[in-house]
């Protein structure tokens, strides 16, 4: 018993990290593969790998929604004009692939992110352990409980781009912990931090925001060393990620800001408004338009087409996010009434209109596997969908952030609080983005990582906020015996 205490004490990021390889072997290699459907989202990127679909005949209602699929065609390479730092992992899979089988099979990719989720999750755990063994057991089961559900697993067999957002995230905010208690002025664990923060802002067009966050953080992190190197390494690398995450916004392909402009505005401000023409005005925009209140961009039976002068020349060129911005900073009522609406739609994990099952499986269409579910089920069916929950698990997690600012500690101990609190500013962009960037379009699938960061921040707080509460507990009781 005492050699297993003491080897405990060593292996609780090795077991979250084994607890990864082998929940992704168990729950995404054996037949029927489980995966997740398209939604249209995939000939985006599939050019990265040089796929196509398996079937060029294969019916709509077959390919999109309904069904998952494993096994893509060879094609040509491209990019597609989408940009992405999910972009290499997809081009390395599509070579490998190449080089000893006839067709792709997107379990070969999700091994790589497995691989990728194993080494975030042991670089986390490591970096977020404390010095008793019983807690770190206790923070590493709540990890697998929560990071491994089918929920986020079932994600790596498809062509999303989440598993890349859930990973570089994971990475960043364990890269960003080790940095702030690195010592020895080396600008290595810097250049980590960085590295990943860069991948994040880069896995998605509404990630990009978050990166800002990190460069700040990055700029407090040129405190934590006199030596020359690390302060010119913080420096350089605030300035290039920041530089980077606005011009991931800057070379967003053209359609795809029209497309969330258009959501923002008619299926994100003008949605469920009693005054459209009033909030139309409010925006520098003409009332005839809003006759497209409620609409989504991919309706085809709406007031007036896509290609009509009066939003071509009237809507575009006259419209921007930070006008929206200012539209809700004027009114926050209205803002808050859009987050109630975020947060009923925040806690689910998974897009639960998309299937999980190939049609030869003969599940119905549009079927869910729930094995391994429990957190994304709790979540779903239990946590109340409230803006209040959000808050005050943002709360907790930023009183524990404060309240290690506030004592009196080590200045690595500070700086880790710090990192905490980018982690929050992050779940927060996270949370505000997709509504201020698309509207309430498809919000379940675009609030993912806000998912991520909610499920990590209710896993911190909640396993420190336990701890302290039973050693509240036991001192109460020694007084009482006393």
């Amino acid at each position: 018993m005492r050699l297993f205490s003491r080897s405990f004490r060593f292996c609780s990021e090795h077991a979250v990290a084994l607890a990864a390889l082998a929940a992704c072997a168990l729950l995404l290699l054996p037949a029927p593969v489980i995966g997740i459907a398209d939604n249209g989202d995939f000939a985006r990127v599939m050019g990265a790998g040089g796929l196509e679909y398996a079937d060029r005949a294969e019916p709509w209602n077959d390919r999109y929604f309904r069904y998952s699929h494993h096994q893509y065609a060879y094609g040509r390479f491209g990019t597609g004009g989408y940009g992405s730092s999910q972009l290499p992992l997809l081009f390395a899979a599509g070579s490998l692939s190449r080089l000893f089988a006839g067709r792709f099979d997107i379990r070969l990719l999700s091994m790589l992110y497995a691989l990728l989720l194993a080494a975030a999750l042991y670089t986390l755990m490591k970096a977020a352990k404390t010095g008793s063994r019983w807690v770190n057991g206790l923070l590493a089961a709540a990890l697998a409980l929560v990071f491994l559900d089918i929920g986020y697993l079932a994600y790596f067999n498809s062509l999303y781009g989440e598993p890349a957002a859930m990973i570089f995230f994971l990475l960043t905010a364990a890269l960003g912990l080790r940095a702030a208690r690195a010592e020895d002025g080396s600008p290595r664990p810097l250049l980590r931090f960085y590295a990943a923060a860069a991948a994040l802002a880069c896995a998605k067009l509404q990630y990009a925001p978050i990166g800002l966050a990190f460069a700040l953080f990055g700029l407090r992190l040129r405190q934590a060393s006199p030596a020359r190197p690390w302060r010119r390494t913080a420096a350089a690398g605030a300035a290039a990620l920041f530089l980077l995450s606005a011009g991931m916004v800057a070379a967003a392909p053209s359609g795809l800001k029209e497309i969330n402009l258009y959501q923002t505005v008619f299926y994100g401000v003008l949605k469920d408004s009693p005054t459209p023409g009033s909030d139309l005005t409010a925006l520098g925009l003409k009332k005839e338009l809003a006759v497209l209140a409620g609409t989504n961009y991919f309706q085809k039976d709406v007031p007036i087409p896509k290609n009509d002068p009066r939003l071509t020349e009237g809507l575009y060129p006259n419209i921007s996010h930070l006008d929206i911005l200012r539209f809700y900073a004027a009114r926050p009522g209205r803002l808050v009434q859009k987050l109630e609406r975020a947060a009923a739609n925040g806690m689910y994990i998974r897009p639960y209109y998309l299937g999980n099952y190939e049609k030869a499986v003969g599940q119905p269409p549009g079927a869910l596997a729930h094995r391994f579910s429990a957190w994304s089920e709790f979540k779903r069916a239990v946590l109340p969908h409230r803006l209040t929950v959000v808050l005050l698990v943002f709360a907790a997690y930023l009183g524990l952030a404060a309240s290690a600012l506030l004592r009196p500690a080590d200045a690595a101990a500070k700086r880790s609080a710090e990192m905490h609190l980018g982690i929050a500013a992050a779940g927060g962009l996270a949370f505000l983005v997709p509504i201020l960037g698309d509207g309430e379009a498809d919000l379940a699938k675009h609030l993912f990582l806000f998912n991520v960061c909610f499920d990590w921040m209710a896993v911190y707080a909640g396993v420190l906020l336990f701890v302290r509460l039973g050693a509240f507990a036991r001192r109460l009781h020694a007084r009482m015996l006393g």
